[in-house]
């Protein structure tokens, strides 16, 4: 995004809509803080929280709005369970990791690149028992493990693996299959191939409204693309409410 979209996406983020005073004042302290400390520590959801440069883009939008991806972020702390298991594939820094374990899931993380040090130093942070791999994922081709190969099972799926989307899919053809719900990077539709292969397994695209606990019509234009098994409502209508700068969502 450049300064203008930034400054759009960071305005009109769900949690800061309505607060523009105080989101220009967090975007002014962060923009202070991190030019005096190389990683600080942020609060993030559920008492857990990020070391965060700025470098790390992402995350410093997480910074800037409590949750960067909202809807998808919010899915996944509705949807799991103490004991569930989240496998997620081009993990990054561990943003999703880390809510993930603070729900109580198991989280298996695997992140092949550079901020493979950022996930370990974010859970070893947090004191959680997250499962990092420097792994790279995909379809057994090239050298890329097969997820099929190195997971048992999955409770949901995020899969962010820089265009090899896939790959990753068809190389974890059975874990996916007893997965419930898939987080896919990307703004993907309908007739793109890792949809297609889940659609087959019987996942459908969905849009989510974390405050109401609704699932809508499947909507374009986000980061990530959420599919879901036609059962997934009752379960994200049960979950207790996750804790986020002193608001329960």
């Amino acid at each position: 995004m450049d300064a203008v979209d930034s400054l759009r996406f960071i305005f009109g983020h769900p949690l800061n809509r309505g607060r523009p005073v105080s989101t220009a004042a967090r975007m002014l302290g962060w923009q202070v803080r991190s030019r005096l400390n190389d990683v600080a520590p942020v609060d993030f959801a559920n008492g857990a929280s990020l070391l965060v440069s700025r470098r790390m883009n992402g995350a410093n939008y997480n910074v800037y709005c409590g949750l960067y991806e909202f809807e998808e972020m919010s899915f996944l702390m509705h949807f799991l369970r103490p004991g569930d298991v989240f496998v997620d594939v081009g993990a990054n820094v561990g943003s999703y990791s880390v809510l993930a374990a603070s729900v109580g899931a198991h989280a298996i993380a695997f992140e092949p690149g550079e901020h493979f040090d950022d996930l370990a130093r974010n859970v070893a942070h947090n004191g959680y028992a997250v499962d990092c791999r420097r792994t790279a994922v995909g379809d057994g081709a090239n050298g890329l493990v097969r997820l099929d190969d190195a997971v048992d099972y999955a409770t949901l799926i995020k899969v962010d693996a820089g265009g090899l989307e896939a790959a990753v899919v068809a190389g974890g053809a059975r874990v996916f299959a007893g997965a419930s719900a898939v987080i896919l990077a990307g703004d993907a539709g309908p007739d793109a191939e890792p949809m297609k292969t889940l659609a087959a397994m019987g996942y459908r695209p969905i849009s989510y409204d974390p405050f109401s606990r609704e699932i809508r019509p499947f909507e374009r234009g986000g980061a990530h693309s959420l599919l879901a098994r036609i059962d997934a409502e009752p379960r994200l209508r049960r979950a207790p409410p996750y804790l986020l700068r002193g608001r329960a969502i």
